[in-house]
């Protein structure tokens, strides 16, 4: 009988040892893989370069080659190797790779914060043409531990891998090399965990704190001028803030907030220097002030931004998740940024003293709100281009703005940007985007006519209306790894500001050719309707929607979180309400044939909730988060049901419209909101909500018998 033989037996007829034979193994495998590889690239660069708008860079075919690509294959390799040598059967050897491959892609890429993600897949990659990396550090630690890794994989196959020659028996370096990778492992392992566990710890920290005072009373900020000059990716800034205790009784500490990252140097009280107390984001400054006293308070303060501090109320476990986007690999998430190649700086941050909180703890829906008179100072360099709330105006270095109405916070955004303006009869629109970028992907590169009508149909996309509250809209394009979380307590997110929209990042390297396009429309598809015009203005505000998908549906609230604000300690839900009363009303009056399925769809589990449930548990459980916005819906409705039924619908709608402009930039409290109602159109609701707080279930109608019946409504029957 004849014994069988593999290719892999030629070698046993040369003097080689087991470390030449499987070294020599993984270079012929890796080498034979990396050809491949080259010729995707190759591929992929082609049609990059001619069959793509985006912008083209070698470095990062080159980049990830080397720190994807490589290490892959070599972890890959080893583990092979190590398989068939210590299993030395070929078909469990080939099982247990597969089924690695499958937990590979599905299970094991979120365990330990892709610790075991050998591709990648979660790890933060995405190149930003405006910052570069979002995450270099972190990225190379995880490369590295399956580079050692596979060095422990080779060492096992060398050390368990029988000697061919009897002159070259096994010697002590594979046995060296295999504890010298063990530990390299172990070392670069135990500082890759240690570095999320340092940021949870610190994490957790900051929401105790925020906890611990959350009941404490909060002055409030009426005036605020900030003088800011930033160094590479550190700033100074001096905070001249007046401030006025609103509370019903004396302070004895006033509270401020400050992102941990910067350090106080001074602070002064109505020109005094005071003793403060820093704990992390806190400042507790050891003064008292009497009911309505106001004092001038002047903060200096440097030093780098801690992003750990931004969205406390989520929880760590959702907070370091990779975000899943259309992409293979990982955006990361970025809640600031503070360099030389860019500054966003948003008041999620506390990248300036607050006295009020980004978060209430306590009470989350009811979240005190401080609308601020802003005047921001940005000492920069004169090719820098600076951005924020209210006019500009330029004085040698120093860009100023100057709000005319209060705002809840500021934003601040500085880089070597272009400009794009267009002056429409709603507002002013300011396009910022990094040089070498389009606005819109190219779409404003249009005449006249067409980027004022694109834009204006913009307008009525968002807002659905035809006016807008802002005198101007910045439009700031944003590195693709910005992130914002939403929240139960608030449709907004961190993409949408009073006077300023956060798009994401845009990479097209050259405008839309309007001739071209039309003559395709117009030959290819036969729409002989188009017109120049018309074309421009579809593109515009169609690229205008799908550019900004993460603000849809949000910028017309928009108006009414910053211009209003209903305080209510005993029903904390009822400034998100009246939101819900005023933008349902007017939604019923324009779309009246919808108000029913406005009503009840996707409800059913908010109505399951509330058949056993009032919606005060519901605030205060932790369960119900996702179905939160549905349920306090469904109640706005229901208390929108209940006014309706003693007043009309344009009566009430003038009165919200009223109240709304009378306390504009206002905090006003439920109480006042009740009054008023009573005055102006004799309905007292508080005996009606203290019930509609605390009740169980949502009515409901009982339909039988139903039988047709001819009617006449006008003399042709119509």
């Amino acid at each position: 009988q004849h014994k069988k033989k593999s290719t892999n037996d030629v070698f046993l007829t040369r003097p080689a040892s087991a470390g030449e034979y499987v070294i020599g193994k993984t270079l012929a495998i890796i080498e034979m893989i990396l050809l491949i590889d080259l010729l995707v690239i190759i591929l992929a660069m082609t049609i990059h370069l001619f069959a793509s708008n985006f912008s083209f860079d070698f470095s990062h075919y080159l980049f990830y080659l080397l720190t994807l690509t490589f290490p892959a294959i070599l972890f890959m390799t080893g583990l092979s190797l190590a398989l068939k040598i210590l299993i030395k059967n070929a078909w469990i050897a080939s099982l247990i790779l597969f089924i690695f491959w499958g937990a590979s892609i599905s299970v094991l890429p979120p365990v330990g914060h892709g610790i075991l993600d050998f591709i990648a897949s979660e790890i933060p990659n995405v190149f930003s043409s405006i910052t570069g990396h979002p995450g270099i550090d972190v990225y190379l630690l995880q490369r590295s531990i399956f580079i050692l890794f596979s060095g422990v994989l080779i060492s096992v196959a060398i050390t368990k891998l029988p000697h061919f020659s009897e002159h070259k028996g096994l010697s002590k370096g594979p046995v060296r090399a295999l504890l010298l990778f063990v530990g390299g492992v172990v070392i670069a392992s135990s500082i890759y965990s240690l570095h999320f566990k340092h940021n949870k710890d610190k994490r957790t920290e900051y929401s105790r704190l925020y906890r611990q005072v959350a009941l404490m009373p909060k002055i409030n900020t009426v005036e605020h001028e900030i003088i800011f000059k930033r160094e590479k990716n550190r700033y100074e800034a001096t905070s001249l803030m007046t401030i006025v205790n609103r509370t019903p009784r004396k302070t004895d500490t006033l509270l401020l907030y400050l992102n941990p990252a910067l350090e106080v140097t001074e602070l002064t009280l109505n020109g005094k220097n005071t003793p403060f107390q820093r704990k992390e984001q806190l400042i507790l400054v050891d003064a008292a002030m009497e009911p309505r006293d106001s004092a001038r308070m002047v903060v200096n303060y440097k030093g780098k931004i801690d992003p750990l501090v931004c969205y406390p109320d989520i929880s760590n476990e959702e907070f370091f998740r990779p975000e899943k986007t259309e992409y293979i690999l990982s955006l990361g998430r970025h809640f600031a940024f503070l360099g030389d190649k860019f500054t966003l700086l948003t008041p999620e941050c506390l990248w300036y003293p607050t006295t009020i909180p980004t978060v209430n703890f306590d009470q989350p829906f009811n979240n005190q709100q401080d609308f601020t008179l802003f005047k921001l100072k940005v000492i920069s360099a004169p090719q820098r281009t600076v951005i924020s709330q209210g006019e500009m105006t330029l004085s040698g270095d120093t860009a100023c703005f100057n709000n005319k109405h209060p705002l809840k916070g500021i934003i601040l955004s500085e880089g070597d940007m272009t400009r794009d303006t267009v002056k429409t009869s709603i507002t002013r629109w300011e396009f910022y985007n990094k040089k070498g970028h389009y606005p819109l992907r190219g779409a404003l590169n249009a005449s006249d006519s067409g980027r004022i009508k694109g834009c204006e149909g913009f307008i009525h996309v968002y807002l659905e209306q035809s006016t807008c509250p802002f005198h101007k809209l910045a439009c700031i394009e944003t590195p693709r790894s910005f992130h914002s979380f939403s929240r139960p307590w608030t449709p907004l997110l961190d993409y949408i500001h009073p006077e300023i929209i956060l798009m994401p990042e845009q990479e097209d390297k050259k405008p839309i050719d309007y001739p071209q396009l039309l003559k395709f429309y117009v030959e290819e598809h036969k729409q002989h309707w188009l017109t120049m015009q018309r074309l421009e203005s579809i593109q515009i505000t169609r690229n205008g929607t799908l550019f900004f998908p993460k603000a849809h549906r949000t910028f017309s609230l928009l108006v009414q979180e910053q211009n209003l604000f209903v305080n209510s300690t005993e029903f904390p839900v009822m400034n998100r309400v009246i939101q819900w009363l005023n933008t349902g009303l007017k939604y019923r009056e324009k779309h009246p044939s919808e108000a029913l399925s406005l009503k009840t769809k996707n409800d059913m589990e908010a109505i399951e909730y509330l058949t056993h449930k009032s919606l005060k548990e519901a605030l205060e459980d932790p369960g119900t988060q996702e179905v939160l916005q549905d349920i306090i819906r469904l109640k706005s409705f229901q208390l929108q049901d209940h006014i309706l039924l003693q007043t009309s619908w344009p009566d009430f709608n003038l009165f919200l419209d009223g109240f709304s402009r009378k306390y504009r930039f206002k905090e006003v409290s439920f109480d006042q909101f009740t009054g008023e109602l009573n005055t102006n159109l004799g309905i007292n609701i508080l005996p009606l909500v203290e019930n509609w707080f605390i009740e169980q279930g949502v009515p409901a109608f009982y339909i039988k018998d139903i039988k047709p019946v001819r009617t006449q409504i006008n003399q042709q029957g119509k």
